[in-house]
């Protein structure tokens, strides 16, 4: 079935406008972003079908979901404009890796296309971590990369290095650390209270 999908400032629902206008004004009149007022559904049998999709025809069937007051046409022109080489290096534009490759082929499928980094080292205990999760019969879950957001200050020769890898049993994922990954990557280097003085309690 056919609709139109109308989107409402978050400031005010009563601010109602259609995917093209809501584009070209960017911040609605109340200083609100404008969002989406209902959410398409997709059966099981949707989300079949398009994973059997190429990136360029599943990015045109999700936007069309959401910009209806686009032609299928435009909509795919935009797509095709923007998924193209030397953009993106593959036709695949966003490579996935499989459920069933090992967990170095994962690790480095990652490294490569989301990192741009040639290689990857693990340390002692991260290949015995490594080898142990895959006796334990976890190499088929995905796995997730850990990196501190101050990583790029020691990866200027392509590689990645990695600490340690563990298993998020609840999530159902492998968490790979890399060397200088932080549990808590939101705390500062230097917490604010090192730098208070004595001048300060007077």
């Amino acid at each position: 079935m056919r609709y139109n999908m109308i989107y409402n400032s978050t400031r005010d629902s009563s601010v109602s406008v259609a995917s093209a206008e809501a584009i070209v004004r960017g911040i609605a009149p109340d200083g609100g972003l404008y969002i989406p007022k209902q959410k398409p559904s997709l059966s099981s049998e949707d989300i079949l079908r398009l994973s059997a999709m190429s990136y360029r025809e599943r990015a045109c069937h999700i936007l069309g979901l959401y910009l209806t007051d686009f032609t299928s046409e435009e909509i795919e022109n935009c797509v095709n404009a923007a998924y193209v080489k030397p953009k993106f290096e593959t036709d695949s534009v966003a490579p996935v890796y499989e459920l069933d490759h090992t967990i170095k082929e994962k690790v480095k499928l990652i490294v490569k296309e989301i990192y741009g980094m040639a290689r990857v080292s693990y340390s002692a205990k991260a290949e015995k971590e490594l080898e142990q999760l895959e006796l334990n019969g976890h190499a088929g879950l995905p796995v997730c990369i850990a990196r501190s957001p101050y990583y790029h200050r020691t990866d200027r020769d392509g590689l990645l290095a990695i600490k340690s890898l563990r298993l998020l049993a609840g999530a159902g994922v492998i968490l790979v650390e890399a060397a200088d990954s932080e549990r808590m990557p939101s705390f500062a280097w230097k917490y604010s209270a090192e730098r208070l003085t004595h001048e300060l309690f007077v």
